[in-house]
């Protein structure tokens, strides 16, 4: 891990977080409070896990669009990360 981006694929820099889904949440009340606040990537990958921690969700997100979006914005839901493309049915 490099200050500000996790790896380097195909010469783009990537960002991950993750979140884990407790069993007693809602889907609409899960907030992601930790979130990058700089910018030196080149894509943003999110990903929510179950309490097994089997993924359930990953999204991505390029730079301008996700600074776009969230600049102005205090937190992030579900319902905002779920804007980013979604992974788990790319093809």
């Amino acid at each position: 891990i490099t200050s500000g981006f996790n790896f380097i694929y195909n010469d783009r820099r990537y960002r991950v977080l993750g979140r884990r889904e407790r069993r007693s949440e809602r889907p609409e009340s899960i907030v992601i409070r930790e979130r990058p606040r700089h910018y030196k990537w080149d894509y943003f990958i999110w990903i929510l896990y179950n309490e097994s921690y089997v993924i359930r969700e990953v999204r991505l997100w390029e730079v301008a669009s996700y600074e776009e979006y969230f600049e102005q914005k205090d937190r992030m839901s579900l319902r905002d990360m779920r804007l980013g493309e979604n992974l788990l049915h790319r093809r």
